[in-house]
């Protein structure tokens, strides 16, 4: 059954710490990245408005948000294609909050999981230098991190994405932006399979330098 209406009391975000207001703006701005060039810029623009958690931004912060999740899901209610944008950067994100044991917030580990798929999406040709560092650079004006931790094994962080839900055919799928808003389709399918070998050079070049 889907909902007839959504509401927000942007009050409650004022209950919440800096640290955990933070992780839930990583969501915020994967809905912009798959879906909403207008809202990234928006995002861009606003950052010390939604930093200051100035109330009339987050209205609108929040209305575009919700609005990018329910056409996404309208239009793919069982997840047979469009609705697997939703989980850009949280293919490498769950890896790593599997590896951490959950120490890694949620927030922090999808911010790490796009920037290491935008950089996937880089490295393959998908996505433009200048694309992916607008979205690295979005991330720690937030306050996010857009590389990983030097103790981050590639090899384990591919072991946990073994057990990733959009894996087919014993293969692991991973969702890859091509440009701000938009997202890679092949043969009309944006689950795209991943060449482990890229995914382990991209994962090591993340851990010993910031791109």
């Amino acid at each position: 059954h889907q909902p007839e209406g959504v509401f927000i009391d942007v009050d409650l975000l004022d209950t919440l710490p800096q640290r955990e207001y933070v992780n839930g703006l990583a969501e915020v701005i994967k809905h912009a990245m798959i879906r909403d060039p207008d809202f990234f810029a928006f995002l861009e623009d606003r950052a010390p408005s939604i930093l200051a958690r100035d109330k009339k931004t987050l209205v609108e912060m929040l209305r575009r948000a919700c609005a990018v999740k329910a056409a996404v899901v309208g239009e793919d209610l069982r997840e047979r294609n469009l609705r697997k944008i939703l989980n850009f950067g949280h293919t490498v994100g769950h890896a790593l909050e599997t590896l951490s044991g959950y120490a890694l917030h949620h927030g922090r580990a999808v911010s790490m999981g796009m920037a290491a798929e935008a950089c996937l999406a880089w490295k393959a040709g998908y996505l433009r230098t200048e694309k992916y560092q607008r979205l690295t650079r979005l991330l720690r004006t937030y306050g996010l991190p857009a590389s990983l931790p030097p103790t981050v094994d590639p090899a384990q962080i591919l072991k946990a994405m073994e057990a990733d839900k959009k894996n087919e055919g014993g293969r692991i799928h991973v969702v890859l932006p091509c440009g701000i808003g938009k997202m890679k389709k092949i043969h009309g399918k944006y689950g795209l399979p991943l060449n482990r070998a890229l995914l382990i050079r991209t994962l090591r070049d993340m851990t010993e330098r910031s791109l």
